[in-house]
């Protein structure tokens, strides 16, 4: 039988010594090595360890950031450090993360400035609206369409490429170049606003 110094943790069952217990704000204590492997396997699970709650059944409180600093070795220390700052950057309108390439910047946006282009610690300057490269004084809706003609631009082109390459390697050559100088007449009819004007 347990004298009044040792308490029975919930999670192993063994009778410990109350000085090797820890509590979260409701008091429930467990024994110390229980709470890091309770605290590990849930940092390790991902980011719904921001929302851990003490591990008693019936209980819902929360177990804080410095319950984890204090129990957690240095790895899952950081881990959940980590977790807890990109939650607070997406969850925060005012900030945003840097959309370069590798980069591990946030950006917080400073209302009233005028501007919406950011300039990121890693140098790339960006919208703070669209999240594209800095285009002011060009709107965002512009640059938008401007991207989706680039990228159709770009696949109309590899389509060619392989379409041009399969008629040039063909006997049907004849008929590649015909039909190419009719999609280029359609295309200018449709620049023109649909006048059969022909180049």
């Amino acid at each position: 039988m347990p004298n009044d110094r040792e308490v029975t943790c919930g999670i192993c069952f063994e009778s410990c010594p109350l000085g090797s217990m820890s509590a979260a704000a409701c008091g429930h204590p467990f024994y110390g090595t229980c709470w890091r492997g309770y605290i590990s396997t849930a940092i390790s699970d991902g980011p719904g360890c921001l929302m851990l709650r003490c591990p008693d059944p019936s209980c819902a409180a929360a177990v804080g950031q410095d319950m984890i600093n204090s129990l957690a070795n240095v790895e899952d220390t950081e881990k959940y450090g980590r977790y807890l700052r990109r939650s607070y950057i997406e969850d925060n309108r005012k900030t945003k993360w840097c959309p370069a390439p590798g980069c591990e910047y946030a950006a917080e946006f400073v209302m009233g400035s005028g501007s919406y282009d950011v300039n990121c610690n890693c140098s790339y300057g960006f919208c703070w609206n669209c999240t594209e490269e800095a285009h002011r004084p060009v709107d965002c809706a512009t640059v938008s369409k401007w991207i989706l003609k680039n990228s159709a631009e770009s696949e109309n082109m590899n389509w060619y490429r392989r379409i041009k390459h399969k008629f040039l390697n063909s006997a049907n050559c004849l008929e590649f170049l015909l039909w190419i100088s009719l999609m280029n007449w359609y295309m200018i009819m449709d620049m023109e606003g649909g006048t059969a004007v022909y180049k």
